[in-house]
């Protein structure tokens, strides 16, 4: 997947409306030709694509984003056709407000598309989030059924289902395409037995769907995902790095400056009967290194939560904002020459042979993209292995085709 659409270059854009529109049409595309790949595109667009351009309390968003955008500034020289200078920047309509309207529909209608009818007697979670439905089954649709989802998801891979029913009915629940199968469980468990079921979890290749039968009563499911860390090469010799349904990008130390919100034609304030207090604009400064190199043989995955554990946590909220996600990837990386499209626009990633490190080797937190609102996603790879007293665990990471590191050569604006 492109978190772009166009492109497979880091210095394309996508518009929030695209990504709105985009989601729906994945779901909808799901639902009618059951191919998983579509709700896998449609979660990784709405747990990155869309969190990444809105700010944490959603009173700001941006009209167009990059996958390599290390700061959110006005751009002198903007390289996107019919986008103004501020289009990359968070606030009420920086370029046509099409986007403010437009972007808060983009969870409504995710979760509305999250539960879905399979056959006569089936309901499926198709697109995983914590959740309730509350429906009719069966042919005169005189089952009362109520699925309750308990869940971390994406930054947790645990899923808890509590399941209310007349009848027997057949549940199912999507697995996604980039799970582990050796590390992923399900356990089915009902009110009128002590002994719980175990399930391999084995979907249909073709929906992603693990079948459940549920019988009457109350019906209890543990379900969880195994994941690992995946590369995605990306132009020249890039690389994007992925874990589960998040994309992950570097943890950029961030100076915001906030000021009136402008008119997106004429680049004047509002008025002040046209907006609420709440309403800002914002620019963003990286005040930390953004040009590196990864050597992805580091990379590590981080969580707050114990692997064992079969409880189900409590999130900030907001999620997607700085030092919120319970989860991170470290890994080793060095400061590279990386030059500018135009002021506060880096170039594409340079390729194999056109970068070299220009400091020592450090250690690099990578967070999730949808809460880095300045961000890197795409890196360049060295070589720099870890020293055998690093201690790092053994975590297998999968190759397929709260600041970031102070220095002196960090390029600030």
């Amino acid at each position: 997947m492109q978190l772009t659409w166009q492109s497979p270059g880091a210095l394309s854009r996508t518009e929030l409306c695209s990504v709105v529109e985009t989601m729906y049409s994945l779901s909808y595309i799901y639902r009618a030709t059951g191919e998983r790949s579509f709700a896998d595109r449609c979660e990784k667009t709405a747990f990155n694509a869309l969190p990444v351009m809105v700010m944490p309390d959603w009173w700001s968003h941006q009209y167009v984003a990059q996958t390599n955008q290390p700061m959110s500034l006005p751009l002198a020289r903007p390289p996107f056709r019919n986008v103004n200078g501020r289009g990359q920047t968070y606030g009420l309509e920086p370029h046509y407000p099409c986007c403010t309207t437009n972007h808060p529909q983009g969870y409504p209608k995710f979760l509305s598309a999250s539960f879905v009818k399979v056959g006569p007697n089936g309901l499926g979670h198709a697109l995983l989030s914590p959740g309730k439905v509350s429906t009719t089954l069966g042919q005169g649709n005189d089952n009362n059924v109520t699925v309750d989802c308990e869940t971390n998801y994406p930054f947790g891979l645990l899923f808890l289902y509590t399941i209310e029913t007349q009848r027997p009915f057949d549940f199912y629940v999507r697995v996604p395409e980039w799970y582990i199968a050796e590390d992923s469980f399900a356990r089915v468990s009902s009110s009128d037995s002590e002994i719980s079921k175990g399930l391999i979890v084995d979907p249909d290749p073709v929906t992603g769907m693990l079948h459940v039968a549920v019988g009457k009563g109350t019906t209890k499911i543990t379900y969880k995902l195994g994941a690992r860390i995946k590369i995605e090469p990306r132009m020249n010799g890039s690389i994007a790095i992925h874990h589960g349904a998040l994309l992950y990008a570097l943890e950029i130390g961030t100076a915001t400056t906030s000021m009136p919100a402008l008119d997106w034609r004429y680049q004047r304030r509002l008025p002040s009967n046209r907006v609420v207090p709440q309403v800002h604009d914002h620019i963003i400064r990286n005040t930390t290194v953004w040009a590196v190199a990864i050597d992805p043989s580091t990379l590590r995955f981080q969580t707050n939560t114990p692997e064992s554990s079969e409880t189900v946590e409590r999130l900030p909220n907001p999620i997607f904002q700085e030092g919120a996600p319970p989860t991170s990837i470290t890994g080793m990386a060095c400061e590279i020459n990386w030059g500018y499209h135009s002021k506060g626009v880096p170039k594409e990633p340079p390729g194999p042979g056109r970068h070299k490190c220009i400091s020592d080797r450090f250690t690099v937190k990578l967070v999730p993209y949808g809460a880095a609102k300045i961000h890197i996603a795409e890196f360049p790879t060295a070589n720099l292995p870890a020293d055998d007293d690093d201690h790092l665990a053994d975590q297998p990471v999968i190759s397929s085709g709260g600041t970031g590191p102070q220095s002196p050569l960090a390029r600030e604006l």
